[in-house]
């Protein structure tokens, strides 16, 4: 509250070009740099509601700076406090943003790990996971569960397509809801 007063009095007391430029200027270059810098922006809400937040806390930024200079040392140490603070947010999302890159990085090995092997189960296995993936897919409320569900069916799919591509055709064209079982081949006997 103590930050928003002085931004106030920052606004009321320092001059306009203060208010009405170096405010809103600093504030969009602040958006700026931040939805350059998040790899969910602009696709995702809460990246759109970050860049905003970053935007207008920089423009409220510079207003407070403003009104602190008012208040003389102990305006001085408002910003020093508030800037330390600041550091220390923007230290954390810049973790949490690594944090979310080796989440991702993480996620493509265990696919790799994945269609590895997929490769060398028996076709009945592939429409055994097909059917247990149903089953997760149907029951499932978590969304990360049912992504790590979808991811499986799209590879499992790609296995079963590689090994059988006129069963799966005929699968398809049949409807995706009959047991893929009926279509696909099982593997030659070794």
């Amino acid at each position: 509250m103590a930050v928003l007063s002085t931004a106030i009095m920052g606004a009321l007391f320092s001059p306009p070009l203060v208010t009405l430029a170096a405010a809103p200027t600093v504030g969009l270059l602040a958006a700026s740099q931040v939805a350059l810098a998040h790899p969910g922006f602009p696709a995702q809400v809460a990246a759109r509601r970050f860049v905003l937040s970053a935007g207008a806390g920089c423009a409220v930024l510079v207003l407070f700076v403003a009104g602190a200079s008012e208040l003389g040392a102990v305006g001085g140490v408002m910003v020093m406090t508030v800037l330390l603070t600041g550091a220390v947010v923007l230290a954390a999302w810049l973790a949490d943003l690594s944090d979310d890159d080796r989440v991702a990085t993480s996620t493509m090995q265990d696919a790799r790990v994945l269609e590895d092997w997929l490769g060398a189960v028996p076709m009945s296995a592939l429409v055994e996971q097909w059917r247990l993936s149903e089953v997760v897919l149907s029951t499932a409320t978590d969304p990360d569960e049912r992504s790590a569900a979808t991811l499986a069916r799209e590879l499992l799919l790609d296995e079963m397509t590689r090994r059988d591509p006129a069963g799966v055709h005929r699968w398809l064209q049949e409807g995706a809801d009959a047991p893929p079982s009926l279509h696909v081949r099982d593997d030659p006997a070794p």
